[in-house]
């Protein structure tokens, strides 16, 4: 080996020595890494844990509120139910107004349908409006905005502009459902304008008409039947969360008692380095 192999080997040596020096006094300088990473990770489960109990809290408050809810409607339904059995054997009864607007706002289906189908009529949320439209000599000329189009009101019902043009009682007709758009009509001659409003405004607080479609007591104990169901599985959620989140608190738990632990070690190692130093 020659003299200079000799001395790289011995300036390596040299250098690891040094490095190892250097950690040690980091280290010594810092604290005990195993012991103070031990804490940290400790303190960062119970992060997540404590992360963990305010979601399954929360999913459990809104499930409860949903059983609730669900329920109380099923109880407004049993009423509806109680009528029609001192009718007799050919009683009928509607459903409320807010029984249907929950059902159709959360989606509640009845024998695979939505309430508005099982109740066999259309929703409807925009009232008829009529629109009058003016000529250039004053005359007047009303249009309807029916069930989401345009029609004309004659003796046979509300015909729409486009059927109304097919049979010719209107020549032609232009315009939207935008608010302030113009509608142009032209009839016998003469041409109608006026500028659409605005349906949503309008149509605030409509009803669909489902309120009034009578149901009888097989309907009326199916739609009750559909309602206990949604409460029931709420319900036997919030039961399962409740046993998912005492896991979790005792998981929460153990992981305090171990990092009083460690911190219990960490704290007799310190007392006897210090004793020892002096």
């Amino acid at each position: 080996m020659s003299f200079y192999s000799e001395q790289y080997q011995e300036l390596n040596k040299t250098t690891d020595i040094k490095s190892t020096i250097d950690v040690d006094r980091q280290l010594a300088t810092e604290g005990d890494s195993v012991l103070s990473g031990g804490i940290a990770v400790l303190y960062l489960f119970m992060n997540l844990l404590s992360e963990l109990a305010d979601n399954k809290y929360l999913q459990m408050q809104q499930k409860a509120k949903v059983s609730r809810d669900s329920q109380d409607k099923a109880n407004e339904v049993n009423e509806k139910i109680a009528e029609v059995a001192k009718q007799g054997a050919d009683g009928t009864a509607t459903l409320p107004q807010d029984v249907i607007d929950y059902m159709r706002d959360n989606g509640i289906m009845i024998d695979g349908k939505g309430i508005g189908s099982y109740l066999g009529k259309p929703i409807n949320h925009q009232n008829n409006v009529s629109v009058t439209l003016t000529s250039s000599d004053g005359k007047k000329m009303p249009v309807h905005h029916y069930e989401g189009q345009y029609t004309i009101y004659g003796q046979g019902g509300y015909t729409p502009v486009e059927k109304a043009i097919a049979d010719g009682t209107i020549t032609s007709f232009e315009g939207s459902e935008e608010p302030g758009s113009p509608i142009t009509l032209v009839k016998d001659g003469v041409t109608y304008t006026g500028v659409a409003p605005n349906y949503e405004e309008l149509s605030e607080g409509v009803t669909d008409g489902l309120a009034n479609v009578k149901l009888d007591k097989g309907k009326l104990e199916a739609v009750k039947a559909a309602l206990e169901n949604v409460s029931n599985r709420a319900s036997d959620f919030v039961s399962q969360s409740q046993l998912q989140l005492q896991k979790v608190m005792q998981t929460y738990n153990v992981t305090v008692s171990l990092l009083n632990s460690m911190q219990t070690m960490l704290e007799e190692m310190n007392k006897s380095i210090a004793q020892n130093v002096r």
